[in-house]
């Protein structure tokens, strides 16, 4: 039938199963989903925006330089576009927020889902943030201290 010619044919479940890997990192680290992180401080608050995946296969570099300022006291992080977080992503968000925790900060976290909560109460040092559904909620919090 000639059929390995239309589309190709493995010999064993594994051999299938290994042709796939390429595929799926492929799938996760397309453009669409990369790791952006943006840095921004406005009005003694520095508003930190995380989108796209908190994985291995992409540069997490930026986590790893960023140095919180010592004279801002807040830090109101918006993971609205957040997509996935694996473990690794997972343990060096653990070590940015504890490098901010370290300086005495406050860490305020909105947009987040029930997944990422998950994760969060796994890791010391993201469990120990304040949490909020939106942004105006986190906001409130940080003008009514």
């Amino acid at each position: 039938l000639m059929l390995d010619k239309v589309f190709p044919i493995y010999a064993t479940d594994i051999e299938f199963e290994l042709s796939t890997v390429d595929v799926w990192k492929e799938n996760l680290t397309d453009n669409e989903n990369v790791f952006i992180f943006i840095p921004n401080l406005e009005d003694g608050v520095y508003r930190l925006t995380f989108s796209g995946q908190i994985t291995s296969l992409h540069d997490l570099s930026a986590l790893n330089e960023f140095k919180p300022e010592k004279n801002v006291d807040y830090f109101l992080i918006d993971f609205q576009s957040i997509d996935l977080i694996d473990t690794y992503g997972a343990q060096l968000l653990s070590d940015f927020i504890g490098r901010i925790k370290d300086f005495g900060k406050r860490c305020i976290i909105y947009g987040t889902d029930k997944i990422h909560r998950d994760i969060f109460d796994l890791y010391s040092s993201l469990n120990t943030c304040e949490f909020y559904e939106t942004e105006k909620e986190a906001l409130n919090s940080i003008k009514n201290r």
